[in-house]
């Protein structure tokens, strides 16, 4: 069975945060201190987990394409010894026909049968290299073929990590939503009357960098900016709206886009 994750069996979610159970029931208070539920160590235990995983990931992908390559070289080098085999049965064979041809040559007329038998080696010869030659071809054709199978399997891996690797920066690079959101403004080339659409675990990062004047370029005059909270958009991705037009920055938008580029660059070669 195949150790190839496709990218439909991944399901990249947005970080969620663990809160305390709102019906939970207080254990009575001990003579030791309880120690109290810390939110900032849970993400970092689940950020761990993640790169933990990611690793488990690559570890396994490489050693999957190492496989995979040994085997496309091993079915490679079978084929080139069996050809080599061959062209060394049909030099055996050329050999002893041309001796049978000699010995023939010495009854009929030593010259006339010499010539005819080198004219019969040659063609034997070039019968064997050209065979030698089609075999070759068809064992480096298949390693193509072995190869070119394994690239959109390895695609689809490298998405689905890649895609584990932007979420865990995502949980713990504030500065990420601001470059996104400074890059959608700016990609509207002066707008006014901007309206910021963000997942409500962004929200404070970004009205803090709105107060700062953070997101608009170094340089640039910043219109007037409203942030507004959209549960069904991904932490770490924005919708922008202005009078002069729309920016789609969703993570699901833009992970998207990479992967269309991607298959075409894939499917071009």
């Amino acid at each position: 069975m195949s150790r190839i994750i496709k990218s439909h069996q991944v399901k990249a979610e947005a970080p969620k945060r663990l809160d305390a159970f709102p019906g939970a029931v207080e254990a009575p208070e001990t003579a030791d201190a309880i120690t109290p539920f810390d939110p900032l160590q849970l993400e970092k235990e689940k950020l761990e987990e993640l790169k933990q995983e990611s690793s488990v990931i690559l570890n396994e992908t490489e050693n999957m394409v190492l496989e995979l390559l040994e085997k496309a070289r091993a079915d490679a080098k079978s084929i080139i010894n069996d050809a080599q085999e061959e062209s060394s049965v049909l030099r055996v064979k050329v050999y002893e026909e041309a001796a049978s041809i000699r010995a023939q040559a010495k009854e009929e007329g030593y010259r006339e049968g010499l010539k005819q038998a080198q004219e019969e080696i040659e063609a034997d010869r070039q019968a064997a290299l050209e065979q030698s030659q089609a075999i070759i071809e068809k064992a480096r054709q298949t390693k193509l073929k072995t190869i070119n199978s394994m690239e959109r399997d390895i695609f689809q891996l490298v998405m689905a990590i890649s895609k584990k690797v932007i979420a865990g920066e995502i949980a713990t690079n504030p500065q990420v939503i601001i470059n996104i959101v400074r890059e959608a403004i700016d990609f509207l080339d002066k707008p006014e009357n901007i309206t910021v659409y963000v997942n409500p675990h962004d929200l404070e990062n970004l009205l803090a960098a709105s107060k700062n004047h953070e997101l608009a370029e170094p340089g640039a005059k910043e219109a007037a900016i409203e942030v507004c909270p959209v549960d069904r958009i991904e932490a770490g991705g924005c919708v922008v709206e202005s009078d002069i037009g729309r920016v789609d920055a969703k993570v699901e938008t833009r992970s998207a886009s990479v992967e269309r580029a991607l298959l075409e660059v894939v499917n071009d070669e």
